[in-house]
């Protein structure tokens, strides 16, 4: 009877030539899917464990990964805007339209019927600074008398041609004939609304001197010396 090749080559196990028993025990190799299947055992339960996630994060409301996941889905970003769209509540649109709508009219209506107004009187506050007042109005339609007290012959009319040219429309010069001369020139004028005017006729005739009196003939008196 001969002896049986042995399955496996000559290793350490092995005992020396003319032993009838061998000292170790050989295992044979291990296949392809024993190595592989307990990575694919992993991979399936992490795949498991993706999906449970994901199914759950889809039921909890206005979650952001849910919204995400739905636009995937859905097949693209404008079928996902269509889908938010669609889902959002219709009362809720209606709520916010009639409250912008409601708002406008009311700030609109504040600020027509009394808004402006009662913003602008109130922050309208007195000014403690003083305001110039308007120049007042030369009038050149009032009477004018010119009177010579001096020693020069004519000086009264001169002066009456000199206001007639500046637009005086109504001009008389004569002879000072009764009171007391004034030392020097002088303009006077009745009434404070024609202050103004004899400021402008001393202005022509170069006299300094204007000055207010009750008791005149005309609006306004001048009295050359």
């Amino acid at each position: 009877m001969s002896k049986r090749k042995p399955e496996y080559p000559a290793d350490e196990f092995n005992l020396p030539n003319g032993a009838i028993e061998r000292a170790g025990v050989h295992r044979a190799g291990r296949s392809t899917w024993s190595s592989l299947w307990p990575f694919l055992a992993v991979f399936a339960i992490t795949f498991a464990l993706g999906l449970g996630a994901i199914n759950y994060l889809m039921q909890v409301p206005d979650s952001k990964v849910g919204n995400l996941i739905d636009q995937v889905t859905s097949g693209g970003t404008n079928d996902a805007g269509e889908s938010d769209g669609s889902s959002e509540d219709p009362e809720a649109g209606a709520t916010d339209d009639g409250t912008d709508a409601e708002g406008d009219g009311a700030t609109d209506g504040a600020t027509t019927d009394g808004g402006t107004e009662g913003g602008t009187d109130a922050s309208e506050e007195p000014s403690d600074e003083p305001t110039e007042d308007a120049p007042a109005e030369i009038n050149r339609n009032v009477s004018v008398r010119v009177v010579n007290a001096s020693t020069v012959t004519g000086a009264a009319a001169r002066g009456a041609e000199k206001l007639t040219a500046d637009g005086f429309t109504s001009v008389e010069a004569a002879n000072f004939d009764q009171g007391e001369k004034p030392t020097a020139s002088v303009v006077y004028y009745k009434g404070a609304d024609n202050k103004a005017t004899a400021e402008r006729v001393a202005e022509l005739l170069d006299i300094p001197q204007v000055v207010s009196a009750d008791t005149l003939r005309a609006d306004v008196s001048v009295v050359l010396r």
